[in-house]
């Protein structure tokens, strides 16, 4: 197979969840950090993930089935939402609904990686 395309031109793309809830506005745009914090068990991220989950479920009706078992790992669980959303950006990236790689860049992203962040507004068109 060769060696990994660190800019994600091959089949392995570097994602960044939280970033791509924001992207898609999942998270509402000027929402804080601490607001929208989802991961691990403090008081209200459960309830945070809940309604990510809802949202994300809402908006890809009619492209992705999020059935109820996914929802329910998801809420329970900040990794396998993580781990979900990524699969939504590894999507988006291998339809063409991510953010380019400024020419400038390109030989960065080669050397460093990049991490890829869908369009905004591509989430409810990962489907097609």
């Amino acid at each position: 197979d060769g060696p990994i395309d660190r800019a994600g031109g091959g089949r392995v793309a570097e994602v960044y969840p939280a970033a791509a809830l924001r992207r898609w506005e999942v998270i509402a745009p000027g929402t804080s950090v601490a607001d929208a914090a989802y991961k691990g068990d403090k008081p209200g991220r459960k309830d945070r993930r809940r309604a990510l989950m809802t949202s994300l479920r809402s908006q890809l009706a009619g492209q992705v089935d999020v059935d109820d078992v996914t929802f329910d790992l998801c809420v329970a669980d900040d990794d396998d939402l993580d781990a979900f959303v990524s699969a939504l950006v590894a999507r988006a990236v291998h339809v063409g609904l991510a953010a380019e790689i400024p020419a400038g860049m390109r030989w960065l992203a080669l050397r460093e990686g990049w991490i890829h962040l869908p369009v905004r507004g591509s989430l409810q068109r990962l489907g097609s």
